[in-house]
């Protein structure tokens, strides 16, 4: 019998590929055990479950429950789909039957201006002020010029050296700021500017001391006349409502704050194409860099309002139109014709100028009462 001769070489050589073979198959199947790492992917931050879910899709169809993961949506669907994700630090939240929307999106609202009425309407609730607040809202009734005057002196009294007196007016008083003298106004504040505000028209009424740090003349064009404050159509001037924002810069980032938290309580997510003046923007900006913007907002600029030279602005500044992420951003600029006036002769002449020049430059438009490139071409056509 021939005899069969093993080199110890060979065996050794065997050995070990049989050794990293096994090696290696108990690295992947420890691998595949422990899944990827968490760079690659992360468990749901929350997961509502147990509830009815809108999802506004083609059909309208109601989910159960809902993942999140660094604010999107992750997963709708039922809550044994959406269940089977969720990881040890994953937080878990009962519905228990209730109802989950989409977040509503706004096209008309005030809100900054809104939020700066609130903020306003504080130091003047601590001075118990004579005029009633008109209910649900941050604006004042006054019965007679008198009342009106205490209470501008009761806020005039109370300011800090150079701070700016604003009060909001109810239509329902706008009459008695044509009985008004400018001069019993600076009797009462000849130091400190005094600004009556409206909603809907801006500026009802200033001091001399407002205009002055305007820098705008008693004889202006559009203002009342001599010793007037406010004449039949009323005063609207955005460079002396901008000068107040200004002035009261301080108070307007936190005053948004606290709005847009009542917005959210009440659905609303998205903010889009309201007007938006430098004060109340730059604001929004610092709420958006600090992460703190709790709803996304789109403005459309107000720079162009009693500007002599719309061309002249419009060529220095650029076009800023969508420029922004998906939080915060600019989605064009407003002018005043689409805004109510474009019924008038002058308003339409006058928005026709802005609206073509903006068109020209490549700028989005819009406003509160109509809104998008429609609008526009619709002047200019």
């Amino acid at each position: 019998m021939k005899e069969v001769r093993t080199d110890s070489r060979l065996i050794l050589l065997v050995f070990s590929v049989l050794v990293w073979t096994a090696s290696q198959t108990h690295t992947i199947a420890l691998a595949q055990q422990q899944g990827p790492p968490a760079k690659v992917l992360a468990y749901p931050d929350t997961i509502f479950y147990n509830g009815k879910v809108l999802t506004a899709d083609d059909d309208f169809s109601i989910a159960e429950a809902l993942a999140i993961r660094d604010g999107k949506f992750l997963e709708v669907g039922s809550n044994d789909e959406v269940s089977e994700l969720a990881g040890p630090a994953t937080r878990k939240i009962d519905l228990k039957g209730k109802t989950v929307t989409p977040g509503f999106i706004v096209h008309h609202q005030h809100m900054p201006d809104y939020a700066y009425y609130s903020a306003l309407r504080e130091p003047l609730e601590r001075l118990q002020i004579e005029g009633r607040w008109y209910v649900g809202q941050d604006k004042i009734i006054w019965d007679d010029v008198d009342q009106l005057l205490r209470d501008v002196k009761k806020a005039v009294d109370i300011a800090k050296p150079g701070q700016w007196v604003e009060l909001v007016a109810s239509q329902e008083s706008w009459p008695l700021l044509t009985k008004l003298k400018r001069s019993q106004l600076d009797a009462i504040s000849p130091n400190h500017p005094v600004l009556f505000l409206s909603p809907i028209t801006g500026i009802l009424g200033s001091n001399s001391m407002a205009l002055k740090l305007a820098k705008i003349s008693p004889d202006a064009t559009g203002y009342p006349a001599a010793d007037e404050v406010r004449n039949k159509e009323g005063e609207t001037s955005w460079l002396l409502s901008l000068a107040g924002r200004w002035a009261n810069y301080k108070n307007i980032a936190p005053s948004l704050k606290k709005k847009i938290a009542q917005y959210n309580r009440d659905g609303y997510t998205f903010l889009a194409g309201t007007r938006t003046n430098p004060a109340d923007l730059t604001a929004l900006r610092e709420l958006w860099v600090k992460g703190e913007l709790n709803m996304r907002y789109r403005a459309a600029l107000m720079l162009l309002e009693e500007d002599a030279n719309p061309e002249k602005t419009v060529r220095q500044l650029g076009n800023l139109s969508d420029i922004g992420d998906d939080m915060f951003g600019i989605n064009g600029m407003s002018f005043d014709a689409t805004d109510g006036g474009i019924h008038t002769e002058e308003g339409y002449w006058s928005g026709h100028g802005k609206a073509a020049t903006l068109v020209r430059y490549g700028w989005s438009t819009g406003q509160l009462h109509s809104y998008g490139e429609a609008g526009t071409r619709a002047i200019l056509n």
